[in-house]
């Protein structure tokens, strides 16, 4: 079951953001149909991805095959609106394997990919960015200095005449450097996922906050784990996972049941 979630800022934009989807081979076309039917019903001008689309680069490396519902379904999703997507941790974890295997399989009209990159549609500035060193060590957190000066090597411009929207993975990393990232305090909205709402089921959402129970950092009780939450004068949505327990066992995958499987609409 697919849970939709909505965010309203009261603009007449909606945006889709579909996080952390973590294909695996297991995943089937009509898991993806089920979600490209609530997409369709709700009418998106846009659908942001940011970051984690794959959960194993090392799935590259045997057959590309094994992304064919993936690719089934970003295809689907493109023909809905423009699909914007940036790298997660996922993504770069494996350093020896060319994500751009992938990259190439999904360029079908209508898809922008932003490693590092930024892109101007109609009323929007989209950015998306992910340092490096993202992938590395999982259970350390990002290098706070690394990911400033990758970040403001980008030479992101921030345009006034645009609703400016960033794409970055990891919201706890953004909460802690954003006052030293270059241009960020004019952005309208940073778009985030990665925590897995902190697996935290929806039945106690209420007592945890904006908290989660165990966060991706290997550490208890994280903050920003779902919601709104404003650096300066930018608004950080931090958006809840498609998938929750992403490890292809029997064991993670009963576990997942207790958990929902959410896409966000934000109206802005």
């Amino acid at each position: 079951m697919i849970n939709v979630e909505k965010i309203n800022f009261k603009g007449n934009h909606k945006i889709c953001v579909i996080s952390d989807i973590h294909h695996i081979k297991r995943l089937t076309k009509e898991f993806y149909e089920s979600i490209v039917r609530i997409v369709i019903k709700e009418k998106p001008n846009y659908i942001l991805i940011p970051g984690d689309i794959i959960d194993d680069p090392k799935l590259l490396l045997k057959e590309l095959a094994m992304v064919k519902q993936l690719k089934f379904f970003i295809k689907n999703l493109s023909e809905i609106c423009p699909v914007i997507i940036s790298k997660g941790n996922h993504e770069i974890r494996h350093l020896n394997i060319d994500i751009g295997l992938l990259y190439k399989e999904l360029k079908f009209d209508n898809v922008y990919i932003l490693d590092n990159k930024q892109i101007q549609i109609e009323d929007f500035n989209f950015l998306g960015f992910c340092p490096s060193n993202m992938g590395k060590e999982r259970k350390k957190l990002i290098k706070k200095e690394n990911f400033i000066k990758e970040y403001n090597a980008c030479n992101f411009k921030i345009l006034s005449d645009k609703i400016n929207i960033l794409l970055c993975h990891d919201p706890l990393i953004v909460a802690q450097v954003y006052q030293s990232l270059r241009g960020f305090s004019k952005l309208n909205y940073c778009i985030s996922g990665h925590m897995h709402n902190g697996l935290v089921p929806k039945c106690l959402e209420s007592f945890f906050k904006s908290h989660g129970f165990f966060g991706p950092h290997y550490t208890f009780f994280p903050k920003y784990c779902r919601g709104i939450h404003y650096l300066g004068n930018t608004k950080l949505v931090v958006c809840k996972s498609l998938r929750v327990l992403t490890r292809d066992n029997i064991l993670f995958r009963n576990l997942d049941k207790l958990y929902n499987n959410t896409i966000t609409f934000i109206k802005l």
